[in-house]
């Protein structure tokens, strides 16, 4: 999770590349983390209120910059003509896979690839065997039965001795599971808790872009990818 400044680039014209950012509503992605972070860093399920969570995490135990300060970076990013991004939002994913999986492909020019690559078969047919695929293989089924493939074990296996936990081959947690993928999980957000993180939107997201919620904002990267792809 890097802010757009701080990726690596190819030198400008930056059209040369296509970034893909994915959002979600950061209540939710709150929950989220909560569960994942702690048992990353080797402590039992549990081990941390919620309450106790957030305030590590505003008093710096993520060093990621905070959600807020990522999607303010990535709107100035789809605002900039010489930038090629696409958002591609979590409750999207969820209401309609496929639909996201083909606006990717359009995005990334599958067709085109496919076209300019060896294969049997119309270019069509090839391309809706590779959404068909996409689709299969982005389902939770599929990644908690392959979990090797979607976990943090490279990074979890180049930090490990940094954070004490030399003796663990594999972290407590991974981000496959049941409840790592429900919209709408911020309802189990203590008061406290989700005023803190409502008063984060208004000072950075609110203040600096002038949306006052994060469906708004969903709404209007919405509006402008429409008319920047159609």
């Amino acid at each position: 999770h890097e802010k757009f400044e701080d990726i690596a680039k190819r030198p400008k014209p930056m059209k040369s590349c296509k970034y893909i950012h994915v959002a979600r509503n950061p209540l939710d992605a709150f929950v989220s983390f909560y569960y994942f972070l702690p048992g990353f860093m080797g402590l039992e399920p549990g081990a941390l209120t919620m309450k106790e969570f957030s305030d590590a995490i505003f008093a710096g135990v993520s060093h990621s910059g905070g959600i807020w300060n990522f999607f303010d970076s990535w709107y100035s990013a789809l605002l900039d003509p010489d930038v090629d991004v696409l958002w591609i939002f979590f409750e999207d994913l969820k209401a309609d896979l496929e639909a996201q999986v083909r606006k990717i492909a359009d995005f990334i020019g599958l067709k085109g690839v496919l076209e300019s690559s060896e294969g049997d078969g119309p270019i069509e047919e090839r391309f809706e065997v590779r959404i068909k695929v996409a689709v299969s293989q982005s389902k939770h089924s599929f990644m908690k039965e392959h979990i090797e493939k979607f976990d943090e074990h490279f990074v979890f296996g180049k930090r490990k001795v940094a954070m004490g936990l030399q003796d663990l081959r594999k972290p407590l947690v991974a981000k496959i599971r049941a409840d790592g993928g429900v919209v709408g999980s911020r309802k189990i957000i203590p008061e406290e808790v989700s005023k803190r993180l409502e008063e984060k939107w208004k000072a950075i997201i609110e203040s600096r872009l002038g949306f006052k919620t994060y469906e708004e904002f969903h709404q209007e990267i919405i509006r402008i990818q429409n008319s920047h792809y159609n």
